[in-house]
């Protein structure tokens, strides 16, 4: 149409069903708000009414037969005149289509072609000319067909008169050969693929046999001579009476750490090296004194000392096991000390480790039962390093960190060879007076245990698996041996 101004145009659209495009909406191009791309290049839309489309100049192009669309200025929207319709492929939009923008300047701007579009009146008479053009071609296509057909059915009539006595006497004799080949080759095939899935059959029992059975049935036999192993070095523990205003208390810990030397100040050994009159015998290095569980009474007190995490025999589990079997029988613990060197007493990965073993063997209760002894703290330098250090609070947040806050206040006690006349009273104090009862504690044995009994789990499914895949194969020899 027409613009505003003299010797403009303003270009519209006619609409668009598939793109949902409403006619009569003006193409324009404004240099502000988000349709400014820069100071020399405006992005361009199309909009409704009177106010935002633009005027446009039409302008003969560079090449032949082309045009030029040109802005005529748009005060509102803060449009340069002069500036080209653009179209460019980088950056491109996507592979079959690409932005289109005015830009300032004769470099970007491109050359448009100007198709002409039939006028309505112009377009009916070219469709009713095409239409009548089909319309007789349609007529003489379908005579022609005709024509060939009557001479085909009559050309197919005479072959058919004249073929007719021979095929009466050799059809009845062809349909029967066809019905006996039919019925053996199916025969035949239904034998293949019969065969077939028997031998699929049959390959994925011997693989399951060979690696999941076998697997199964070797870690039973290894889990079987484990356990009979470690029953083998299991002691017999008398049960115990709970008696009233007794308590029992517990010692582990590291091999070398003190925890013997602790146990026989706990039951009176007033020595300089606690190793005189105390019912335990000390050491010094990784070799522990303490192989078997070893209890001693004093004051009622019962103080059980446990043979060394690991000590150069490497038997953890073993010393484990036998704890698990003397406290199912022992009437309940009070307390669990964990006697850990304090003058290196780093709370390190497998220090972590042995207290996580301990919770997975009694449960929760095992942090509220837990009361931790620091030795080699003596008087002088070690005991001002010590509490400089706050090593006691220390370890009492490392370990609240660790129970994920089910205790976080247990009990760190402080003690040397020449620094115990307070920490012993310390210690009898944290001592919870409620007794951890301990029938249902979880020891490495019963681990082993659980671990055959899903084994066996695991086999007894295995073994289902086999016997239905050996049913299978007997049904399908079945339909063979039919077959035949």
């Amino acid at each position: 149409e027409k613009g505003k101004s003299y010797g403009t145009y303003r270009i519209k659209t006619a609409g668009h069903v598939d793109g949902a495009q409403p006619k009569g909406w003006g193409l324009s191009a404004w240099n502000m708000y988000d349709a400014k791309r820069n100071s020399v290049s405006s992005r361009v839309a199309v909009h409704e009414g009177d106010h935002w489309p633009c005027d446009w100049l039409i302008e003969p192009g560079k090449e032949k037969n082309t045009w030029r669309l040109k802005t005529a200025g748009h005060g509102a929207g803060q449009q340069p005149p002069g500036w080209g319709l653009s179209a460019w492929h980088v950056p491109k939009r996507n592979d079959v289509s690409s932005w289109v923008h005015v830009h300032e300047g004769d470099h970007w701007p491109c050359d448009w072609i100007l198709e002409r579009v039939e006028t309505p009146q112009e377009a009916r008479l070219r469709q009713q000319e095409e239409a009548k053009r089909r319309q007789e071609e349609e007529r003489k296509r379908i005579e022609a067909v005709r024509k060939a057909e009557r001479e085909a059915y009559e050309q197919r009539l005479r072959q058919q008169q004249e073929e007719n006595a021979r095929r009466q006497r050799e059809q009845e004799a062809a349909m029967q050969r066809q019905r006996d080949e039919h019925a053996r080759q199916l025969r035949e095939l239904q034998r293949v693929s019969l065969n077939a899935l028997k031998n699929e059959k049959s390959a994925e029992r011997q693989r399951i046999i060979n690696y999941e059975l076998s697997v199964v049935e070797r870690e039973i036999a290894e889990i079987d001579k484990q356990i009979e192993h470690e029953e083998k070095e299991l002691h017999k523990f008398a049960t115990e009476r709970n008696v009233e205003g007794h308590q029992t208390i517990v010692m582990v810990g590291m091999t070398g750490d003190g925890k013997s030397t602790f146990g026989n100040r706990l039951c009176g050994d007033v020595s300089m090296m606690a190793n005189s009159t105390g019912p335990y015998k000390t050491s010094h290095d990784t070799n522990s004194c303490t192989q078997v569980l070893q209890k001693s009474i004093h004051n009622k007190l019962s103080v059980v000392d446990c043979p060394g995490w690991g000590d150069s025999g490497h038997k953890d589990r073993t010393h484990t096991n036998n704890l698990c079997a003397y406290l199912r029988g022992c009437g309940g613990v009070n307390a669990f000390v964990v006697v850990r060197n304090g003058a290196n007493c780093r709370f390190d990965a497998y220090f972590q480790d042995q207290l996580k073993y301990m919770h997975s063997m009694f449960g929760d209760a095992f942090w509220n039962h837990l009361v931790v002894v620091l030795t080699r703290i003596d008087k002088g330098i070690a005991e001002m390093q010590f509490k400089q250090s706050n090593k006691a609070q220390q370890f009492k947040d490392d370990i609240a960190t660790l129970c994920n806050g089910v205790n976080g206040n247990v009990a760190v006690v402080p003690i040397g060879l020449d620094n115990y006349t307070d920490a012993l009273p310390q210690l009898l104090t944290a001592i919870p007076s409620t007794k951890f009862e301990c029938d249902q504690i979880i020891s490495p044995i019963d681990e082993r245990k659980a671990q055959k009994t899903a084994f066996m789990n695991e086999k007894a499914q295995i073994q289902q698996r086999v016997n239905a895949i050996g049913t299978e194969i007997s049904s399908i020899d079945a339909q063979i041996t039919n077959l035949n």
